[in-house]
């Protein structure tokens, strides 16, 4: 063969391996812009669903980066700015507090929790409620600033709208029942309109107010899909019975939902929520199960910051989880730590979150309530609806309540009769 020809081939063959290179480095980087383009989809969605938008500024470069979602709730259409643009849609009257808390976390890596308000490009002004923080690298050095967003306008508006119906309450015995009326509405606004649906698990949940009363409390609950596909879960009693305790109520509702998109582990959670309500200039507490479940793998992580124990039904038994928690939220400033507890789900087993009210009776022993719960949801049939409706029917035939009553029950499908039928027949052979 003349060697010219082996030359050619060996340089062809050169050619097309180089050109298979390419091909192939195109190909993954197509695929990791794919990747990266869906995360962020997801991201996005999520931040859209909980109501909120983050930023970040990168100390590096000295540019800001907006969340898709607070370019829309500022209503312009980049993504890419600098600390002067966003404070370019501050109202004039909250400059001077939105630069203040700005600096101090520029030049000095403080975090800030404030409530402003923006100037949309169409005029229209938004209640706002952010955050910011430094984000550090693994040798401590501050990298870049993160915060969120929260347009709480239309809560604004509700509280506004309580507070004057409440002023007018104080006239008239007519006037209070309108009162409470008005504050049941704004109470049941801050829970969620529905609650997700999954085909493993099912979710359900009650609240429960105290007709009698005229004020409202602070009992809440919440569940909602997290970027990764888990199921988050909360449940949660401020302290106090008025306004004040349903506004922080949302505060912590909201806060919750911010944190667990960014970085849903149980205990750092709980440790962010404390830490915010301990800046908060009042003292407001807040006992709070915030969970994590698993729908592929049936696990359910969860920390407990001084609230009571859930419950574990598991065929016909129920059993008090009366495993280590933190203090409740707000106690301490910072470093409080809430341990997590793992639990696996197996098929038709359930999980019972609830508020102190459904156990509290003044003529019966705490313990004796407790145990009374225990025996209820041991013996409650059917699905979660069916479970809650069952629980709460007989524990509320103990007597008059005295406080409002959150519930919630998170249980795994059961197997199909079927399933099981051929599985013990596969053993037995």
């Amino acid at each position: 063969m003349p060697r010219w020809r082996v030359a050619g081939g060996a340089l062809a063959g050169l050619l097309l391996g180089g050109a298979s290179a390419v091909a192939a480095w195109r190909w993954v980087r197509a695929v990791a812009e794919v990747a990266r383009d869906s995360a962020e989809q997801r991201l996005e969605d999520a931040q859209r669903l909980a109501g909120f938008a983050s930023w970040e500024y990168d100390l590096a470069t000295a540019t800001m980066r907006f969340s898709r979602q607070l370019s829309a709730i500022v209503g312009v259409d980049h993504v890419v700015g600098s600390f002067a643009a966003a404070g370019a849609h501050v109202h004039p009257d909250d400059i001077a507090r939105v630069r203040a808390a700005r600096d101090d976390l520029v030049a000095r890596h403080k975090p800030f929790t404030l409530e402003f308000r923006l100037v949309r490009r169409d005029g229209r002004v938004l209640d706002i409620l952010s955050s910011g923080e430094a984000v550090r690298d693994e040798s401590g050095r501050v990298v870049r600033l993160w915060g969120t967003i929260h347009d709480v306008t239309e809560q604004r508006a509700a509280e506004r709208a309580a507070r004057e119906a409440a002023r007018r309450a104080e006239q008239t015995r007519a006037e209070l029942e309108v009162e409470h009326q008005a504050l049941q509405m704004f109470q049941r606004a801050m829970l969620p309109a529905e609650l997700p649906r999954l085909g493993t698990v099912d979710v359900s949940a009650v609240y429960l107010p105290l007709a009698e009363r005229i004020d409202i409390g602070g009992d809440w609950y919440d569940a909602f899909g997290l970027p990764d596909g888990r199921l988050a879960l909360a449940v949660g009693d401020v302290t106090g019975h008025d306004l004040r305790a349903a506004t922080v109520m949302g505060q912590v509702r909201n806060a919750v939902r911010a944190y667990a998109t960014e970085h849903p582990d149980p205990g750092a959670v709980l440790a962010r929520v404390n830490t915010l309500l301990a800046r908060l200039p009042e003292l407001d507490l807040v006992t709070m199960l915030y969970g994590v479940y698993d729908p592929i793998g049936h696990e359910l992580v969860w920390s407990n910051a001084g609230h009571p124990p859930p419950l574990l039904r598991r065929g016909d038994t129920a059993t008090l989880l009366t495993l280590e928690g933190g203090l409740l939220l707000g106690v301490v400033p910072d470093g409080e730590s809430y341990p997590e507890h793992r639990l696996r789900l197996g098929p038709g087993d359930s999980v019972l979150w609830y508020t102190d009210g459904i156990v509290d009776h003044r003529s019966i022993d705490p313990a004796e309530a407790l145990e009374r719960l225990r025996r209820a949801y041991a013996r409650a049939p059917g699905g979660a609806a069916e479970l809650l409706g069952s629980v709460s029917t007989e524990m509320l035939a103990n007597g008059p309540r005295e406080d409002d009553v959150c519930l919630l029950v998170l249980r795994r499908a059961a197997e199909p009769a079927n399933v099981v039928r051929d599985r013990r027949e596969f053993a037995v052979s």
